[in-house]
């Protein structure tokens, strides 16, 4: 049955790519949620935003492991390292995840995370613009979804990339370890 599975990737932003192309080369639908954050110039004062990974080092593919298997992928996928296991197998992630993971705002359109020094300096050398309307959340979400949303909502605020994603890894490892199996929370 076609799923949505955590993959890692090798790293380096050329390596995403890779692994994105080699996947859909497959025919295998691939998820990699991407976060504008600002950094320090370094070649002068003020800040630069860049786009990356909100996961670093991992991507979903929706795949039907039956028909395609990871060991397969592992070893043919360029730019793929491996399938995230919990215990000796993978497991498909809750479809709700995905749904919420799906309905957050677009990160170029709609989400910044810009580090509170940042945001003071950045509103010091530009005049004052209103604030961008917000995308409305989900329509009719379930109480599991408003959950998730909080939650997911809280990680993806985190400025930390390594805390973000280890936030988001125990989030995953606790569907598996409360019931053994994700289903459709």
């Amino acid at each position: 049955m076609e799923a949505w599975y955590l993959v890692c990737y090798e790293p380096g932003k050329e390596k995403l790519y890779r692994a994105q192309l080699s996947l859909s080369l497959k025919n295998i639908t691939v998820f990699c949620p991407m976060l504008r954050t600002w950094r320090p110039r370094t070649d002068c004062n003020g800040v630069r935003p860049f786009i990356e990974p909100l996961f670093r080092g991992y991507l979903f593919a929706y795949l039907d492991p039956e028909v395609i298997h990871p060991s397969r992928i592992e070893e043919e996928c360029s730019g793929v390292s491996k399938f995230v296991r919990y215990g000796q197998e993978i497991k498909p992630l809750p479809a709700s995840v995905m749904e919420t993971l799906m309905a957050l705002p677009a990160c170029a359109d709609e989400r910044d995370v810009v580090p509170k020094a940042a945001k003071q300096e950045k509103a010091a050398q530009r005049p004052y613009r209103p604030p961008r309307k917000r995308k409305q959340r989900m329509s009719n979400p379930s109480p599991l979804q408003s959950v998730l949303y909080d939650k997911i909502s809280r990680i993806v605020s985190t400025d930390n990339e390594m805390q973000r994603t280890a936030m988001f890894l125990a989030l995953t490892k606790s569907f598996h370890d409360h019931t053994g199996h994700p289903g459709n929370r």
